[in-house]
């Protein structure tokens, strides 16, 4: 890791821990550098790489505050937040919905623009997830063939924005094998939703994935709870 990167790293764990506030300014260039021993190139760096982040605003010839990052933050702080482990109930709800949302929609979309090699690709991960055996083959295999439906949809956004949660979806996926999700279940759904975007049967691919979702949803509660 890069000095720039560490001293990134160290002002973004104290915004989202809330150590340092929205409006709240920044030290001096000069007497951040002496506080954390890098260079003024370092910190001029990692200013800029912090505002294209979301996390600080710069008042022209004064100083350097921070941002309301929930309201003017990127994907770049929802990385931030996975990263340190700081998401909470609310957090998780959030993520959930947000994941029902663009799963359904990109699975109906994928059912009426999905290519052959799209198909070859979703019956790849199907393949695979048939063959595996631990419970971290299971969980890489199912979050290998979400993303594959959301690439199938043709929407370029919609793999990127799944992706950008992709470790803590992977975390409880795993969570949700290790308390004996129903393996079965869920691969025979996943064949559904392959035949359902094979025949271009969109009503059939959304609802079975909004079945998908919310069973595992379910199960993760409970555990969490």
């Amino acid at each position: 890791m890069s000095l720039t990167d560490d001293f990134v790293k160290k002002i973004e764990l104290k915004i989202l821990t809330g150590e340092l506030k929205a409006g709240d300014k920044l030290p001096s260039l000069r007497m951040l550098a002496e506080t954390y021993d890098v260079s003024r190139s370092v910190v001029n760096a990692a200013i800029i790489e912090l505002q294209n982040k979301g996390y600080i605003e710069t008042v022209p010839r004064k100083h350097n505050c921070v941002t309301d990052w929930k309201k003017r933050g990127t994907l770049a702080v929802l990385n931030g937040i996975i990263d340190n482990e700081l998401y909470d109930t609310d957090f998780l709800n959030n993520m959930l919905e947000v994941r029902m949302q663009i799963e359904c929609a990109a699975v109906k979309m994928a059912a009426e623009r999905r290519t052959d090699a799209d198909l070859a690709d979703i019956l790849q991960v199907i393949n695979d997830e048939k063959l595996a055996v631990t419970i971290d083959q299971h969980a890489a295999s199912d979050v290998s063939f979400h993303h594959t439906i959301v690439s199938a949809s043709h929407n370029i956004v919609y793999p990127l924005l799944l992706k950008s949660f992709e470790n803590m979806v992977l975390r409880f996926v795993t969570i949700f094998y290790q308390s004996n999700g129903d393996r079965e279940t869920v691969f025979n759904q996943h064949k559904i939703i392959y035949n359902a975007i094979l025949n271009r049967d969109a009503a059939l691919a959304e609802a079975t994935m909004q079945t998908l979702l919310s069973q595992g949803e379910e199960i993760l509660r409970q555990f969490l709870k």
